[in-house]
């Protein structure tokens, strides 16, 4: 509470810092899985990513936002010897999110705005792979749901949602500075105060049995705010 007034009485004192005000944020790159099992079947590279935000920003101090992404990585099962087989493997995410998060813009047209925050997940997995068919099986519990299945493309399935957390840290460039017309414009025709180029690190704990998502990303996109 005594925060919120505190952010108040700072905006007061700053006309140009609205209230409350929207953001929303698309964001593009690769992501890291920890699991050496992961690692070793999708490569070592990382794999690509999208991830977008959207939400309110009180006083542009605090953010609090929903996210949704996608994840997609392909690679080929390992073999009884560790070896690498000829059968495809392909896991799709899709990760969703709820965070607060900080920004420490302080100044009128602040060129470099850093920025962390913290939320929680729910991924949605599903992972498809070989020609064989088996029996349907399903596995339940009060954390994590998986379902194995095959259809008439001789493809095996299982997918489930894997609860966890993530934070992430990083800055937000402001590009209305480099070009005030273009800007100018994006605020008469959608409305768009300030648009900034982000970069973000983010780090993931997902799952906590099986299947384990924990990794890393580094995306870069931009953030509208409104």
């Amino acid at each position: 509470m005594m925060t919120l007034l505190l952010l108040s009485q700072l905006a007061q004192a700053e006309g140009w810092r609205a209230k409350e005000s929207k953001m929303f944020s698309i964001r593009y790159g690769p992501n890291f899985y920890d699991s050496e099992l992961l690692t070793s079947i999708y490569g070592e590279t990382g794999n690509k990513g999208l991830l977008v935000d959207a939400g309110v920003s009180l006083y542009r101090y605090v953010d609090i936002e929903v996210g949704l992404g996608y994840f997609k990585s392909e690679g080929y099962l390992l073999a009884a010897d560790n070896s690498v087989s000829g059968v495809l493997d392909t896991l799709q995410v899709i990760p969703l999110s709820v965070a607060v998060g900080g920004r420490l813009d302080v100044l009128e047209n602040q060129i470099i705005v850093p920025f962390g925050n913290y939320g929680r997940d729910y991924w949605l997995w599903r992972e498809s792979w070989g020609t064989e068919i088996i029996p349907a099986e399903t596995t339940d519990d009060s954390t994590d749901v998986e379902t194995t299945e095959s259809d008439s493309s001789d493809k095996e399935r299982i997918q489930g949602g894997k609860q966890g957390s993530h934070y992430s840290y990083g800055v937000e460039i402001l590009l209305d500075r480099f070009d005030y017309v273009g800007a100018s414009k994006l605020k008469t025709q959608f409305g768009i105060d300030d648009t900034y180029f982000v970069i973000e690190k983010r780090a993931f704990s997902i799952g906590e049995d099986g299947l384990i998502l924990d990794g890393k990303s580094t995306t870069f996109g931009f953030r509208f705010q409104y």
